[in-house]
């Protein structure tokens, strides 16, 4: 990114957040810094960093954890680490 001129590396790394589901609190503060962010799905204030966003990592955990339950619910998968379920006698 550093080939890019400062303008245009602030403008690049708010669309790539934005993309990500991240509308961005304060102007970019660097590559490897935390940057404070609102998730557009959850609402939520995550601090990722822009690396991880441009390397596909991820930015708010709440909303992957969300979708991996989903995900486990409609395969009838048992949750991990989660309590398993009574089993009533008749």
């Amino acid at each position: 990114m550093s080939k890019l001129p400062d303008a245009m590396q602030f403008i690049y790394a708010d669309l790539v957040m934005r993309a990500a589901g991240l509308k961005p609190e304060v102007p970019y503060p660097g590559y490897n810094v935390p940057w404070p962010c609102r998730c557009t799905q959850c609402g939520g204030r995550v601090t990722p960093r822009f690396r991880q966003i441009r390397d596909g990592i991820g930015g708010c955990r709440s909303c992957a954890m969300r979708a991996r339950h989903a995900q486990r619910r409609a395969q009838n998968q048992p949750n991990p680490g989660g309590r398993p379920s009574r089993q009533r006698s008749a």
